[in-house]
């Protein structure tokens, strides 16, 4: 499925907050700084939509999570890490009022009862949550450790061989030959 991904999701994408239509569907309204749309999709499909629009996907995206944070439950996923792109949900991804939120946008989040908090984004939008401040805290430490790990590791570097090869293989053979040229 093709999305305008300038429209969904690019650096002024603050959250996806589900909403119901009117025949039932449980789609997804993108909260943006310059905007919002609706998507007739759940927000979780539609971050598995998105992440597969920059090569991955959901399941993708988690499993490079879990590799690099372990195992931990409603992992936080990198969307893009060259725009810095990385997003977590407030709840499972699939319950019906997950609302998935980028984690670059959040200013604070504050305690309104035991169960809901307010979140308060960088423009100045806020919107209440259902979750508990702690766990809501949790989420947002481990996406910003995620991005720490990432962001902070080391480039690669291919370091030039001291020997060179000869590589070929024969028509009818299935393997390569690799030998060492004598220099």
């Amino acid at each position: 499925m093709y999305f305008n991904l300038s429209k969904v999701m690019n650096l002024e994408t603050m959250m996806f907050v589900p909403r119901w239509s009117d025949d039932g569907s449980l789609c997804a309204v993108v909260v943006r700084t310059d905007g919002k749309c609706d998507v007739e999709m759940s927000p979780t499909e539609l971050m598995d939509a998105v992440l597969r629009c920059y090569g991955s996907s959901l399941r993708g995206a988690k499993d490079g999570t879990r590799a690099i944070l372990g195992e931990i439950s409603m992992q936080p996923v990198l969307v893009s890490e060259k725009l810095g792109i990385y997003c977590f949900p407030s709840t499972s991804p699939e319950n019906s009022k997950c609302i998935w939120f980028t984690l670059h946008h959040i200013e604070s989040y504050t305690t309104i009862d035991k169960k809901h908090i307010e979140v308060t984004m960088m423009n100045g939008s806020t919107i209440d949550v259902e979750t508990s401040y702690y766990s809501f805290d949790q989420k947002v430490k481990r996406a910003s450790h995620l991005r720490c790990r990432l962001e902070g590791r080391p480039a690669y570097q291919v370091n030039e061989t001291q020997v060179s090869y000869q590589i070929k293989k024969e028509m009818n053979d299935r393997n390569y030959e690799i030998d060492e040229r004598d220099e």
